[in-house]
């Protein structure tokens, strides 16, 4: 009675290959959209139009500007993506005499659906990992940012990184956001020193290294960790050069 049962409740909710090869194709339909959403975010610099995730800045709707939309609808387009792959996969399991491998191909869409919107979660935040890593780096070693020969290079790179600014190299190479920001920043910062007053190079040559409570520089143009007068060094500790309590 219970076997009669449990085949009765089966072939309710068993579906024909027919309803499943429509949910595969709405599933194709599905993944092909993605693509294209994905690659309009790409094409049109948006890929940081949300600079959080799973919000959407300050909340969970996006702010009224180009970039965000077009973030955020890739988003929805993931969302709905998730849903379709999913219902196909449940139609697999209902649908009698399918082969395995089949139902285990229809199982990895939403899984790997899934595991895409975890993968851009975790990119929107290593990218504010970067930069917070920079801004503590700078902060350790005590960068002057008063000094045009430090500001100038640093804010030129920031706002080229921010903005996914281009430059086509050629025409199979180009260099563009964090990687163009970072050459930009270095370039200029040598040239920068290269053009400026002496009294500006001098000011913006910072600390080496931080280390715990104490600060070391070669602004004398001697490796501070070699002079007399520092923690580690023999004798007392000189206050004009180890500048931390």
């Amino acid at each position: 009675m219970e076997a009669d049962t449990t085949d009765v409740a089966r072939a309710r909710f068993a579906i024909s290959a027919e309803t499943f090869a429509l949910l595969s194709y709405l599933a194709l339909a599905a993944l092909f959209l993605i693509v294209v959403s994905g690659a309009t975010v790409r094409l049109t610099g948006s890929g940081l139009g949300c600079d959080n995730w799973p919000r959407c800045g300050s909340s969970f709707l996006p702010e009224k500007n180009f970039h965000a939309l077009v973030e955020y609808g890739n988003r929805g387009v993931g969302f709905v993506v998730g849903l379709v792959t999913l219902a196909a996969a449940i139609g697999a399991t209902r649908v009698e005499r399918l082969p395995r491998w089949l139902l285990w191909a229809a199982w990895a869409l939403p899984i790997t659906v899934l595991l895409q919107g975890v993968l851009g979660g975790i990119t929107v935040v290593l990218y504010g990992m970067i930069g917070l890593l920079g801004a503590k780096i700078w902060k350790e070693n005590g960068v002057d940012f008063g000094n045009p020969v430090n500001l100038v290079p640093i804010a030129a790179g920031i706002i080229i990184g921010i903005g996914n600014v281009k430059v086509d190299i050629t025409e199979d190479f180009s260099l563009e956001g964090i990687s163009l920001g970072t050459i930009v920043t270095i370039v200029g910062y040598h040239l920068a020193r290269a053009i400026a007053p002496k009294e500006l190079r001098d000011r913006a040559d910072g600390t080496a290294i931080a280390v715990g409570d104490h600060v070391y520089g070669d602004s004398d143009g001697v490796d501070d960790l070699y002079q007399e007068g520092y923690p580690g060094a023999p004798g007392g500790r000189d206050p004009e050069r180890d500048r931390r309590p």
